[in-house]
């Protein structure tokens, strides 16, 4: 079998395009360029572009969780639950340190009934954008399922501007970071590694674990 640094992508790499969270685990789509040869083996322009799918056996880790539950807020804000022109950033702090529900308990109460599932992200490095999957638990005890619009991380005008987009940049790559962790097969037992370790996938014909795409990319 050929080692996992033979698969490491050329040029756009191998990126994260959607998580999500079902509790138990996390299914991860990845897209993966790779450089396309012609017979000689010679690199040419053009690039093949592969996605996959991993679902992961493993309860996401204590850290994780509390990525996820971080982008609550930008839950509410996004789904249209809080106005931004009426807060500023100390509400995330507070929802961070655990005080909001005393600070802000009507605030809290809308947040805490939010939950976010996942995300999807396009374009390019450089204007990336993402769109959040979430919902909201009802009064009645009803999940009601809602996709935020798409928003650009680094958006220019300030007409459409995310109000916290500094701070939704900051917390997304705080849990990107969580998710390759995850992936990678940090925060668990040995044990847990081990059975990590047998999941295969097939990247542009070639069958590789994820744990060893992941340390490869890591490396």
């Amino acid at each position: 079998m050929e080692t996992p640094h033979s698969l490491i992508p050329i040029g756009d790499g191998c990126k994260i395009v959607k998580v999500k969270n079902t509790g138990e685990n996390l299914e991860i789509a990845f897209s993966t360029t790779f450089p396309t040869v012609d017979e000689n083996g010679a690199a040419l322009i053009k690039k093949d572009e592969v996605q996959t799918v991993s679902k992961f056996p493993h309860k996401p880790h204590q850290l994780l969780e509390k990525a996820f539950d971080s982008m609550k807020p930008h839950v509410a804000f996004l789904f249209g639950f809080l106005n931004p022109d009426f807060f500023d950033e100390d509400l995330f702090k507070e929802f961070e340190e655990g005080v909001l529900e005393q600070t802000a308990p009507k605030e809290f109460e809308i947040i805490d009934r939010l939950y976010l599932r996942g995300y999807s992200t396009s374009g390019s490095n450089s204007d990336i954008g993402i769109i959040l999957s979430g919902g909201a638990l009802t009064h009645m005890g009803l999940n009601v399922t809602v996709n935020t619009p798409f928003i650009r991380l680094n958006e220019s005008r300030d007409d459409i501007k995310y109000a916290f987009q500094d701070r939704l940049n900051k917390d997304f790559n705080i849990l990107e970071s969580r998710i390759w962790e995850y992936m990678h097969g940090k925060r668990w037992t040995d044990g847990q590694l081990d059975l990590f370790e047998d999941i295969k996938i097939t990247v542009n014909g070639k069958e590789v674990t994820s744990h060893e795409l992941a340390a490869a990319i890591f490396d």
